[in-house]
């Protein structure tokens, strides 16, 4: 049910998180340019740890494609939005992780946001839940 659901995007986030401050730890003098070339995509991005994680993940200089439900609030979305201008931050709003059109219309946007910015993608954080 919902708890099992809830539980798989908990250890997805929290194994995310591990692997980039483990990455980040691991070297001794950071590169500054280890992101290059390096896309996320990353759901759930309305609030809390999505928006946050959206947040960190550009302020590192990765590209970001943050999804965004905004269908109680659209504060997250916008706040994302005014990073658009960095040419790294792309937010797709309305993403429902229930609807199988909107995962394909969010693929298509990943896809060609990677070709537009000439990046891989580097890590999906599936951080999207919804209580039904």
């Amino acid at each position: 049910g919902k708890h099992e659901y809830l539980a798989a995007g908990g250890l997805a986030v929290a194994s995310s998180l591990g692997f980039l401050a483990n990455h980040w730890r691991s070297r001794e003098q950071p590169q500054s340019d280890w992101y290059k070339g390096k896309a996320v995509f990353i759901t759930g991005c309305d609030s809390g740890l999505g928006f946050s994680f959206a947040n960190f993940c550009h302020n590192l200089g990765m590209v970001v494609i943050a999804a965004c439900h905004t269908a109680s609030s659209t504060q997250g979305a916008e706040e994302l939005e005014k990073l658009g201008s960095s040419g790294r931050m792309f937010v797709i709003r309305n993403f429902d992780v229930r609807s199988k059109e909107s995962i394909v219309m969010a693929r298509t946007t990943v896809e060609n946001v990677l070709s537009e910015t000439e990046t891989d993608l580097w890590a999906v954080v599936n951080n999207a839940a919804m209580l039904v």
